[in-house]
């Protein structure tokens, strides 16, 4: 693993796991909602780029609660939501 990818991991594993609705106005993903901070794997996609092959990004979802049920599916109990308040989980 390269040192940038040590880097980006170490980063990653200090942030909370956030969702965010896309907001920018010539987007095709506009009112959708994707993860940024701490993103588990299991919802990313593989997406190279010239700089990194392993590049991997944030599943995009329809809806708020279709982040939830895939953050919870997995075990995810904690994180923020798009209106920057806490979901905690049982």
């Amino acid at each position: 693993m390269s040192e940038y990818n040590e880097l980006c991991r170490f980063m990653n594993s200090k942030l909370p796991t956030c969702i965010q609705e896309i907001r920018c106005d010539n987007c095709l993903y506009k009112g959708k909602f994707q993860l940024v901070g701490s993103i588990p794997i299991e919802l990313t996609n593989l997406k190279p780029t010239m700089y990194d092959r392993n590049h991997r990004s944030s599943k995009v979802w329809n809806t708020e609660k279709e982040v939830i049920d895939a953050l919870l599916a997995i075990g995810i109990k904690e994180f923020q939501l798009a209106d920057t308040s806490w979901y905690k989980g049982d």
